[in-house]
Parts: C-alpha cells; structure tokens; sequence
C-alpha cells in the first residue's frame, strides 16, 4: 500500500507540513477500500459515425452499472462522466456534505459548475 500511495498520491503532492500530510492520507483512503485491493476501471468509447452515438454511449453506461456491485459504489473524480447528485456523493463520500456548506458559503449562485458538481446546501 505505501508504493501505492506513493506513486498515486504523494509523487503529485507537495506536503507542508504533518496536518496537511494526514489530510492529504486520509483523503487516499477514503478514495480507496481500505479493506481490499482497488482497481481502478476507466472506458474509453469511441465512434465515427454519429449514428453509433447512442449505442456507444449505452454500451459505456450499461457496463459501469453491471459492474457497480464490485466498485464500492465510488466514483474517481477524474474518471467522472455521470452528471448530478447520486454521482457527486460517489466521487465525494463523506466529505460530500461538508463540500456542498463550502458550496453555499462561497459559491451560493453555482457560479462555478462542472459534471462533478456539488449543488449548494
């Protein structure tokens, strides 16, 4: 676990000091099961012609939800194509509430929006 932590997390992260480091850890962890190996699965779907959209893109959506009950039921941020609630609280977990009193602190107007978006409280 520590090579993994290294190479996905630390190797990218510039640590201040020990608090910062804790949170930083912690953070990893919720990302990942602790109790099991994790492996991360990422579809990259594409097509020429614009009549295969749909199909495409169902084909994408149908094998994430037929492997959801091996996922944990979270969602890595940077993989994150699903839009709305539900996907925002997969990416987030537990910190999902506290980012979206943050959101309506300093963001109330969702001036700032993407797929992965926390709706102000």
């Amino acid at each position: 676990m520590i090579g993994s932590i290294r190479r996905e997390c630390l190797d990218h992260i510039i640590v201040s000091n020990e608090a910062s480091l804790r949170r930083i850890l912690q953070s990893y962890l919720d990302v990942y099961d602790r109790s099991r190996l994790h492996l991360h699965l990422g579809f990259y779907v594409e097509w020429e012609d614009p009549a295969r959209a749909s199909a495409c893109m169902s084909w994408n959506h149908n094998t994430s939800e037929l492997l959801r009950p091996y996922s944990g039921g979270r969602i890595y941020a940077n993989y994150m194509s699903a839009k709305g609630e539900a996907a925002a609280k997969a990416v987030y977990g537990a910190n999902f509430s506290r980012l979206s009193q943050l959101k309506k602190k300093y963001d109330p107007h969702n001036f700032f929006h993407l797929n992965q978006n926390v709706l102000p409280s």
